[in-house]
């Protein structure tokens, strides 16, 4: 992935686990699953 074709996309992760992804700069997430 090209950081010129997704600019705004960005994965979160929680210290208790979650992973969330976002591609319009914070404004939503949807959860993806766990990282633990």
């Amino acid at each position: 992935m090209c950081r010129s074709n997704q600019p705004g996309t960005r994965l979160l992760y929680s210290d208790d686990g979650l992973l969330y992804i976002t591609s319009d700069h914070y404004n939503t997430a949807s959860s993806i699953g766990t990282w633990k």
